[in-house]
This record gives C-alpha cells, structure tokens and sequence, in this order.
C-alpha cells in the first residue's frame, strides 16, 4: 500500500486532518501531519490492512471553526492476486443443495436458486454463464452481487429448460485482471406432473405431508421456509416444483371434478426433487339434456410415489487432481505456524474444505475434530480464502477441539480446484489424491475411504 501525501489549506487555522477509504463512511485520523494551527498543514498516512479490491479514498480538513473541507475522491486500486471465486453453496432458504457423489447439483425447471460464495483478489463484477452441455441446449447468464456485510457474492439462478448445465464464473477486479473458473454442473430435472387422461391437468391443488419426527404427527410442509410453495396450484403443464430435505411425506391432490388422490408415504434421506406423474380420475358423472354433472365422491385413489430416477448424466469427468500428487503448499495454523504439505506424507490423509460462512462446511466440524484424535491419519481442515480471525471464533463456541490451516489468499482452493463446499480429498501417503468426495461426510464414510 503506497504513501498518500498531501497539503491542506485554510484562511485562517487547520484544527485537523482525517482520512477515509470508504468514500467517507469512516474517518482516521492521519499518520503524520505539520503545520496544524496555522493556514498551510502537510500530511501523509498509509492505510492499513487493505485486502485486494478498489477502495475511494477522500481526505478532509477541519478548521478551527469545525468547518470542513473535503479533497476529490481517488480510487486506490490494490491488486495483489487476480479475482478468483471460492468453494460455492447451492440453497433454497435453509435448504442446501448438496452436489452427487460426480459433483453434480440437482435443479428443478422454474425453481430459484441462490449460489453463493467467497472470492479474493478485489473482484469489482462476478457474472455466472451457464452454457448447454449440448447445442440444443440454452445458455444464461447471472449477475451476482457482493454483501456489503460478509464479502459473499450470492445471485439467484435458475433454468426454463430441462438439460445439464455448466457453470462458469466469470470475474474482474478494479485492475482489470480477467479470470474464469468452473464453479458447478447443475442437472435441472422437470418437476413432477398431474394427468388425466394422459392430459396435463391444469390447476389440480398438490399438498405435501410432512411427519414431525418428534411427534409422529402429520402437518403441511413448511415450504416458504425453503423457497417453495406448498400448497400450489399445476400450471397448464399439470407441473408442480417440490424439492424435498430429508424426511417422511405423503402427496395429496385434488382437482374439479376429480378423485381426490393420496400418495404412499415415502422417506428420502437426502434432498430429492419429487419428479413422479401422478394420474388422478374423473369422478363419476351423468348426462341431463347434454349437459354433464359430476357426483362428489367421498372415495379417494392412491398412487405410489417412487425415489426419482434421475436421468443419466452426459458431461461427467473425474476431477484433474485425481491419481495426481499434490502440489508442495504452505499455510499456518491458527497460531501463525507455517505447515507444509510435503509434512504430510507417511500417513493417509483427508484434506476438507470448509469455511466459517457455510453452514454443511460448518456441520463437518465435529466429526473431523473426532478423527484427529487417531493419530493413524493426517486429518487436515483446510478453510479456505479466510483467515484466522473467522474461524476462531466458530471453534471456540461449538467447544469442538480442531487443528485447522487458513488459506486466506485461496492458494490451496486454486491448486485442488475446490467447487462446492464441504469438499474432501482422500490422500494416499505417498501423496497421490485417490477420491474427491463432496459434501458432509460421516466418520465411517471417511475411515471407508482412506482404507480404500
């Protein structure tokens, strides 16, 4: 961060001499200052702690009356890395969208979803391209926009078609530095469907059941908690969007002149879009001088709901990193300690990506602080384009005892080509990554994968 000099002058005393480099929301008070108390002050200052990004920059002169005057405002650009995005979340509400064991999210056509993640080096635009894995099908694009709060960058996306999509990150910083990186591959599925007849059944109400674990009992399922409706309505297509967490449920469906209709009780035990066409019948009717009039019926028809077939995936490749080395990287504990990754080698090892901002990252924290207790494995939390200060405090109130390195500047995000967050990489000990596996994983999942 350079030196920033300059003069100030009144008609009568200087009192004072401030600085601000967020365009005057906050004031320092200058490093060095001579001549105060007469018409003619110099001054310099140099901020501190400035991480990559553009920062304006004002100074203002106060003279003895308190009467202020302000300088023009300057752009100081710090550019110590080019932009680069993070490991991402996929959410509706409270709902995250956990990638497939390929690394592949689910979507529904015309459901919104919010994608989220960090990025270091002073990125100014962040734009998502989602591009067809084939021609035929559409590509869009995403603004997103940064949290004044966190520092996130978030945006909704979301699809008119079904088919599978790339995500790309596209960002720039105040320098003008260009990147682009991979940031998730989104399957979006069509939703489920009403027919009648073989016909798409518009207006048709779909209710889903949901059973309180605690109770057993049965109530409606708090969609708006995660960005959905329910009860909803078909729209002409006989289409409803349902995306359920894990949990018991039932569907019920009712429409003019219909059977009520009422699905099995079905468990998923992860998030599942409900994909099923549920048939309903015409209740029974008679005709009287041409015209029809259907008889209310007090009987109701059942309909098995299935786990979704999901639909064979095209553009599914082993992550680059796998069968590979791992690249020689130095990052500090939380104590400031430098820890190399060559320290690694002679035990297998789990490398996890978590962050203090995710809430699946933060779900992995407990049983990665049980597995450090065996000394057999090198368990390495990694959390990644964050430094200390962030994660402190999460590990000090859960009271988890866990050893992590930081990666501030996103040095290891970069060299594992980290997309989603929790991510694992299951290292052998002679270094060679043997699986990448995503998501919140169980102690005996991992302990599964490193003795693979």
């Amino acid at each position: 961060v350079p030196v920033i000099n300059g003069t100030a002058t009144d008609n009568e005393a200087l009192a004072g001499i401030e600085y601000s480099v967020d365009g005057g929301v906050n004031w320092l008070q200058v490093d060095n200052d001579k001549g105060l108390g007469t018409k003619n002050a110099t001054f310099s200052f140099k901020p501190l702690n400035l991480e990559d990004g553009n920062y304006p920059i004002i100074v203002r002169a106060i003279d003895t009356s308190r009467n202020i005057g302000l300088s023009d405002k300057k752009i100081l650009v710090i550019d110590r890395l080019p932009p680069q995005v993070g490991g991402s979340n996929i959410s509706a509400g409270p709902q995250i969208f956990q990638p497939n064991e390929d690394g592949v999210t689910y979507s529904l056509v015309g459901v919104d979803q919010k994608i989220t993640f960090s990025a270091v080096g002073g990125a100014t635009q962040i734009i998502i391209d989602a591009k067809g894995v084939f021609a035929k099908d559409p590509s869009k694009t995403f603004n997103l926009t940064k949290s004044p709060d966190t520092g996130l960058w978030s945006g909704i996306i979301s699809f008119d078609k079904a088919g599978e999509y790339i995500l790309t990150a596209n960002s720039v910083d105040g320098a003008g530095n260009k990147t682009a990186k991979v940031v998730s591959t989104v399957q979006a599925l069509q939703p489920g469907r009403i027919i009648s007849k073989n016909q798409p059944l518009k207006d048709a109400e779909v209710v889903l059941y949901y059973q309180e674990p605690t109770t057993n009992t049965w109530t409606v399922w708090d969609g708006a908690s995660y960005g959905q409706t329910n009860p909803q309505k078909t729209d002409a297509q006989g289409q409803f969007n349902l995306f359920v967490p894990p949990g018991k449920y039932y569907l019920k469906a009712d429409a003019k002149n219909h059977r009520t209709l009422i699905s099995n009780i079905f468990e998923t035990k992860e998030t599942m879009p409900i994909l099923s066409s549920l048939s309903m019948k015409e209740s029974r009717s008679f005709k009287v001088a041409n015209k029809t009039f259907h008889i209310p019926s007090l009987l109701s028809d059942t309909a098995e709901l299935k786990p979704p077939r999901l639909p064979l995936l095209h553009f599914i490749k082993p992550s680059p990193i796998v069968n590979k080395q791992i690249s020689d990287f130095t990052l500090q504990d939380l104590n400031g300690q430098a820890v190399r990754s060559i320290d690694f080698s002679g035990k297998p090892t789990v490398i996890t990506f978590i962050s203090s901002w995710s809430p699946s990252a933060k779900e992995q924290l407990a049983v990665l602080s049980k597995l450090q207790a065996d000394k057999k494995y090198n368990i390495i939390p990694i959390v990644g384009q964050e430094g200390s200060g962030r994660i402190k405090p999460i590990i000090s109130i859960s009271g988890i005892p866990l050893d992590v390195l930081t990666d501030p500047d996103g040095t290891a995000v970069d060299l594992f080509g980290v997309q989603s967050l929790p991510v694992s990489y299951i290292i052998d000990k002679h270094g060679l990554v043997k699986k990448v596996m995503v998501g919140v994983l169980s102690k005996e999942k991992i302990i599964n994968a490193l003795g693979d």
